[in-house]
């Protein structure tokens, strides 16, 4: 929003997943980073907005005019999930969407990118799609090459590719993969 390349455009929907010290190069403070962030949600008609996230939820909600979806791993909001188990090949977690609770399996692993799940989930909710398309839909998430990357060929070991390249990717990522059984982990960088 700071460099004006969307100046003029009204979106539909603005989605807040967190507030991060990323992009402090171009931002001269944590502050401006902030607000600019927040502009975004002067001009959206809807707005979804992760309660979990300290930084900028707050802000989002009491500055925020038109319809809002709260979402949270942690705290009741509109929609929020609890992860009931932890599977080689996905997670199974309850997820709570208004007064319903419904339960889910989908192959994503962390906590991270059940959040994530529940943002795009709420704003599908938004755009009026189904409820029950939008579970259907879960069982088929296939996420990006080198995010949580299941490596297939090596039977005697699991191994798993992540490009994490903040400290806070890096600690989501060692979180999500402890949840997996295993018996060493072992973490290589480069």
């Amino acid at each position: 929003m700071s460099k004006k390349r969307v100046e003029r455009i009204l979106f539909d929907i603005a989605v807040h997943t967190n507030l991060t010290p990323d992009h402090l190069d171009f931002h001269n403070s944590f502050e401006e980073y902030k607000k600019a962030k927040l502009k975004l949600f002067t001009r959206a008609k809807k707005a979804v907005v992760n309660l979990d996230d300290e930084g900028m939820s707050k802000d989002i909600l009491s500055l925020f005019k038109g319809q809002v979806i709260t979402y949270s791993m942690k705290q009741k909001a509109d929609v929020f999930a609890k992860v009931i188990k932890v599977e080689k090949t996905g997670t199974v977690f309850q997820s709570h969407v208004y007064r319903d609770n419904y339960l889910v399996k989908a192959p994503i692993h962390g906590d991270h990118n059940i959040a994530n799940f529940l943002a795009a989930f709420s704003a599908c909710l938004l755009m009026k799609i189904s409820i029950q398309d939008l579970l259907t839909a879960a069982n088929f998430i296939t996420g990006p090459e080198g995010r949580f990357q299941l490596l297939t060929n090596y039977p005697i070991h699991q191994i798993i590719l992540d490009y994490a390249h903040t400290p806070e990717a890096l600690e989501s990522l060692v979180k999500a993969v402890t949840n997996l059984p295993h018996k060493r982990l072992i973490l290589r960088y480069s």
